[in-house]
């Protein structure tokens, strides 16, 4: 290799000395033997590094740079390893293959989600599949290992995030891609993330299947780390219920697999795991070393998360000890490093760059429509130049005359009706959402300006008003982000195998504090062994408007009934009712018309713009389904729609 640097660098110089020198370009293949022979010795990557450059070689630059990213990655120095990815893909998005580009992306999703940056890792998660999807490599093999990748990468951003039903979304996707392909590594990876999951729903029979599943198509592969991750992931589920013995025994092999895989990531959470055991048996010395060690690990590379288990596992330790001092003094810097990782899982970032895919997504697509409509065109103009006779001519100008005015009179009224609709939408941001903030600036000044003077129990009843506002502003704000994806990012409808108690009862637990505020109590009518086949996002969506109107409009003392029935013809209509203040048949007919759309205040006096319903009804229309309404006033409203019954 050395011989073949210096001969390298010998002809270079001699090409200097005969005036401004050519790039010296390396066929991709034996750059590439070259870089995976040095993937595992940075000096050697470094030396690569410096001849490609000196030879001007751009595309064998950005491959060198995107190893020497993943080395770093593995190694666990993942501020350099994200700004070797960012030069390399500044380079490869102009000399190199979308392939490497989207293999560069990925790895530089993947340090930033270690260091707890998600909504960066989301922006470069959606950037590769953006590359993918205007590839010609998008359905060819090579595309679909990438898109799984990417997709299980979005998987472990959501995961992180504690947002468990779109984390196994994007992971079944990624599934679902791996095994159409037979790539025995991406399964046992998604396999072991839903896994995963299911630990975390307390699911554990389900959990140990799939990480038993996952140990195995590892084991097919000879993929130490993914080896590792298992014996990790059978580690934690045995100590979760109650086996040490062979949480002990998974973590030591777990341990051993990863170091000999030089997986230092993964290491550090083998070594926390044995030193938590090995205090809780008492065994101080043992888990001190691992403890330390794992330490050593993650210092200085910003895991955040990594390093408030650590320091909490010190604490502990040291409590144990007796220690009180030191005990104290780690769980500071724990509760330090939680709050650190807590301020980077903003949901809302990540879920702007989906939007912002999703956008772009349909520009693209927009513009292949409308090039594919000029073609078509400019082929009926010749068409009617050469075929067309004057009198056929005449006859079609006075058909198209007559399709004009049509046309014409339909246009029309569309611009009213879009016109009323803009004019709505304006009425909703400058006097639903301008009003409420005005109005809760005031009342925020007013008690800076004066807290010493008002009472405690006033300012509590302020407080509590503006608790109430926010609800409501959220509310709405959460309302126009939908409807906005619908009017203008044409949202689509991707049904997948669905667990439906699972995705009512994640979607209520966010409103469980409004219900306890109004006194409210809410009933679940549904088999835990009901799944459907449907978009996960319109269905969570759905039924969080629903039961949100439904607690707007209930008194205290009050109740709602979510409800699941057999439709027959392979459908099941979910339903939310409640014993509220019901509606007239004219409330009804105006629920769903945005210029007219019904703003009655909740029975605390809650607010609303009326948009909810109305995004509920467009996102079912996508998903081939309705929203049924059944009310009376003072009995209560049922709001209902079917999905289709999956085994």
């Amino acid at each position: 290799m050395k011989r073949f640097l210096l001969a390298l660098g010998s002809c270079l110089a001699c090409v200097g000395l005969l005036g401004a020198p050519k790039p010296t370009l390396m066929p991709a293949d034996s750059v590439e033997s070259l870089v995976r022979g040095q993937s595992r010795n940075i000096l050697g990557l470094n030396d690569l590094l410096k001849t490609f450059r000196a030879g001007g070689d751009s595309a064998a630059v950005g491959r060198t740079l995107s190893a020497i990213g993943k080395y770093y990655n593995n190694s666990g120095d993942y501020i350099k390893s994200i700004d070797a990815y960012k030069e390399a893909y500044s380079i490869e998005a102009k000399y190199s293959t979308v392939s490497q580009s989207v293999y560069t992306l990925i790895g530089l999703a993947t340090s930033c989600r270690r260091i707890g940056a998600y909504s960066s890792a989301s922006d470069y998660l959606f950037e590769a599949l953006m590359l993918l999807e205007s590839s010609d490599i998008f359905n060819t093999p090579e595309g679909k290992k990438q898109r799984s990748y990417v997709y299980n990468g979005l998987g472990n951003v959501y995961k992180y995030l504690d947002n468990g039903t779109e984390a196994e979304n994007y992971f079944r996707k990624s599934l679902a891609l791996d095994e159409e392909i037979d790539n025995y590594l991406g399964i046992a990876m998604n396999l072991s993330t839903i896994g995963n999951i299911y630990e975390y729903r307390h699911e554990y029979d389900s959990a140990a299947v799939m990480y038993a599943r996952a140990l195995e198509y590892n084991k097919k592969t000879n993929a130490r780390s993914g080896i590792g991750v298992s014996y990790n992931r059978l580690g934690q589920l045995a100590w979760t219920v109650g086996d040490a013995k062979k949480a002990e025994e998974s973590f030591l092999a777990g341990y051993d697999t990863l170091k000999r895989a030089g997986d230092r990531w993964n290491l550090a959470k083998s070594a926390t795991s044995l030193a938590y055991i090995y205090t809780e048996n008492g065994q101080y010395d043992k888990a001190q070393r691992y403890l330390d060690e794992a330490h050593s690990i993650v210092r200085g590379k910003h895991a955040f998360g990594y390093e408030a288990e650590i320091h909490a596992y010190q604490a502990e330790l040291n409590a144990r000890q007796g220690n009180w001092r030191s005990a104290y003094s780690e769980a500071l810097r724990s509760m330090a490093y939680a709050d650190s990782s807590s301020t980077q899982k903003n949901e809302q970032a990540v879920a702007q760059s989906r939007i912002k895919f999703e956008q772009e997504r349909n520009r693209m697509e927009m513009g292949k429509v409308l090039h594919e409509k000029e073609i078509e065109v400019e082929r009926r103009n010749l068409i009617l130049i050469l075929g067309v006779t004057i009198s056929l001519a005449l006859l079609l100008i006075i058909i198209l005359l007559v399709r004009n005015v049509r046309l014409q009179k339909k246009r029309n009224a569309e611009l009213l009706e879009a016109n009323a609709v803009k004019n709505k939408f304006f009425s909703i941001i400058s006097h639903d959402l301008k009003n409420p903030v005005i109005a809760q600036k005031n009342t925020l000044q007013l008690i800076v300006d004066n807290y010493e003077k008002l009472p405690k129990d006033l300012v509590y009843a302020q407080c509590k008003e503006l608790s109430k506002s926010s609800e409501s502003l959220l509310s709405l704000l959460m309302s126009l982000l939908d409807w906005s994806r619908l009017e203008v990012g044409k949202m689509r409808c991707e049904p997948i195998r669905i667990n439906l108690l699972n995705v009512i009862e994640d979607t209520v637990r966010p409103l469980a504090e409004q219900m306890s505020l109004k006194n409210i109590n809410l009933r679940t009518k549904v088999r835990s062994d009901l799944y459907a086949n449907a978009d996960i996002n319109i269905t969570s969506t759905v039924l969080r408007n629903l039961v949100s109107n439904a607690i707007k409009f209930s008194s205290p003392g009050d109740s709602i009934l979510i409800g699941v029935s057999e439709e027959g013809n392979g459908k099941l209509r979910l339903s939310v009712s409640d014993s509220g203040v019901g509606m007239s048949r004219e409330d009804i007919d105006n629920l769903f018309k945005l210029t007219n759309a019904a703003t009655t205040r909740g029975t605390a006096g809650e607010t609303g713009s009326g948009l909810g319903l109305i995004v509920c009804r467009e996102m079912l229309s996508l998903a081939g389904s309705s929203l049924q309404v059944s009310s009376e006033l003072g009995s209560g409203s049922t709001f209902s729609f079917v999905v289709d019954k999956t085994e």
